[in-house]
């Protein structure tokens, strides 16, 4: 894209694209080829109940800051309900969207996470099915790669990595109420 347009939401090899991501300008195939290729994809994983457009803020934020030096995606296979179905199958998702973005965009050299919530353990997930390990006959200086391209950040937002407090949340509501009932009953 070029600098100036509103980040991409969502990727066109994306399938599950909200309404709005599809209204968003698509780089056009004019554009001269002497422009820079992106060399940092920065990939954006929203949290639960929640779709490619809560990152749209930010993924201007690092357009406008970068320019052509990133590539903003913003995921938008997990969105919506589509975030009930479990860590390890949206792990997979996220996985397969970022495989499909860094196979269509030549010239990328490394990678970053961006997350918030449940999105922070999705992109865990499918961070450790896209690892590649540390080759010991490879002249790079830093240890495994993300596809083939060098991590740079993982970063998340009030995401529960270590659980959530309170395990057993609906059993313990459920002996309240029973109690609530028992004391106040006539």
């Amino acid at each position: 894209m070029r600098g100036g347009e509103a980040a991409e939401l969502g990727s066109k090899y994306s399938t599950n694209r909200s309404p709005s991501a599809a209204a968003l300008p698509v780089p056009d195939a004019d554009v001269p080829h002497n422009l820079t290729h992106p060399n940092h994809l920065i990939v954006m994983m929203n949290g639960i109940v929640g779709s490619a457009s809560d990152w749209k803020f930010a993924a201007d934020q690092f357009k406008s800051q970068f320019g052509d030096e990133v590539l903003v995606h913003c995921s938008s296979r997990n969105a919506a309900t589509l975030t009930f179905d479990g860590v390890d199958v949206m792990g997979h998702r996220l996985a397969e969207e970022v495989k499909e973005v860094v196979e269509g965009s030549p010239g990328l050299t490394r990678i970053s996470f961006i997350a918030h919530s449940l999105g922070g353990l999705i992109a865990r997930y499918g961070i450790g099915q896209l690892y590649i390990p540390f080759n010991s006959t490879a002249t790079d200086s830093f240890k495994g790669t993300i596809l083939g391209l060098q991590p740079v950040n993982f970063i998340t937002v009030a995401t529960p990595h270590l659980g959530s407090r309170g395990n057993g949340q609906v059993g313990n509501l459920c002996v309240c109420i029973h109690r609530y009932r028992t004391l106040w009953a006539w």
